[in-house]
């Protein structure tokens, strides 16, 4: 009877690796990828763009923390966390801008809605999903184009001057050929005088040639001043908006400190503001700018805008 009560050897060895089986299984229970679009997503100034992002497999995400920053220097575009959104955690640029569409929450799928896009979102947006102490992340990459750039003013004016001066050409060919068949014989000239009235054939060419040009002109010039107009305003909007960015960006910094606004919400935060000198932003520089600058200047060297922008020297950092 005492040799029955003792458990077998096997049988201790079953339990124990399904105790770890279930140890492991539990484990990777909460794992899951997170999956964003692959091609950059286009966008014109001023319009709203959409930035899908989901978990895979797909589940419940509601209890999750769920949020948007921009590399490398973790700027908080939109945070969701306990189940609603923390508006107070976002970068200045950004408050009033973003709305997280929450419909499919339900199966692991988000979108975050930009409005009013900006050259300044052209880049790098990072998406993740925090479940506990278990986090990944995804990449997105955004295209801002100028509702403008496909046409520029060089090409607007061929276009009008082309036109004008085929049509010239045209009328003086056949205000010269009319002449030369005027001067043939007397006989074509007096029926052509009983057609045609004889102060008509003694105008000046050039005199037609205005009458017919000016009209077919004044609209294309019309035109092109408009597209000018048109396109300085869009110039004078990008400007203000680049001195309002940097100024509420020197506010930012002046009221948080030298830390990382995501340093507790992305794991990477800390370790690219550690690899950059310690976690510390040197005195007088302000490292959150540098790319905003650096694609300010890009779209200035651009053939289509280096009419309109100021010097490169006035856009350096302070």
């Amino acid at each position: 009877m005492a040799s029955l009560s003792r458990p077998s050897l096997p049988s201790c060895l079953c339990s124990f690796l399904l105790l770890l089986l279930l140890q492991v299984s539990s484990s990777y229970a909460g794992q899951f990828r997170v999956i964003g679009p692959r091609q950059p997503i286009r966008a014109l100034v001023g319009d709203e763009v959409e930035l899908p992002c989901r978990i895979s497999p797909g589940k419940n995400a509601t209890g999750m923390e769920v949020g948007w920053y921009r590399p490398p220097f973790s700027r908080v575009v939109h945070l969701y966390r306990n189940g609603r959104d923390q508006d107070g955690e976002q970068a200045p640029e950004y408050r009033g801008r973003t709305e997280l569409l929450k419909d499919a929450i339900g199966e692991g799928k988000v979108t975050l809605r930009i409005r009013n896009v900006r050259f300044s979102d052209e880049g790098g947006f990072t998406c993740f999903f925090r479940d506990h102490s278990y986090q990944e992340e995804a990449a997105i990459e955004l295209k801002v184009e100028d509702p403008f750039y496909w046409v520029s003013p060089a090409v607007l004016v061929l276009l009008a001057v082309l036109p004008v001066l085929l049509l010239q050409i045209t009328v003086g060919l056949v205000f010269l050929c009319l002449q030369y068949r005027l001067r043939g014989t007397r006989r074509r000239v007096e029926n052509l005088h009983r057609t045609f009235d004889p102060h008509f054939l003694r105008v000046p060419c050039w005199k037609i040639t205005l009458f017919v040009i000016v009209p077919v002109l004044g609209p294309l010039v019309a035109l092109i001043i408009c597209y000018n107009w048109l396109h300085r305003r869009l110039a004078g909007q990008f400007l203000e908006e680049l001195s309002k960015i940097k100024s509420e960006e020197r506010e930012t910094e002046a009221t948080r400190g030298r830390g990382g606004l995501l340093r507790d919400h992305s794991p990477r935060g800390k370790e690219e503001l550690e690899s950059l000198g310690g976690g510390k932003t040197p005195p007088g520089r302000d490292r959150g700018k540098r790319p905003a600058v650096r694609h300010i200047y890009r779209w200035q060297r651009s053939w289509r805008h280096s009419h309109l922008l100021p010097d490169p020297f006035l856009l350096h950092c302070p």
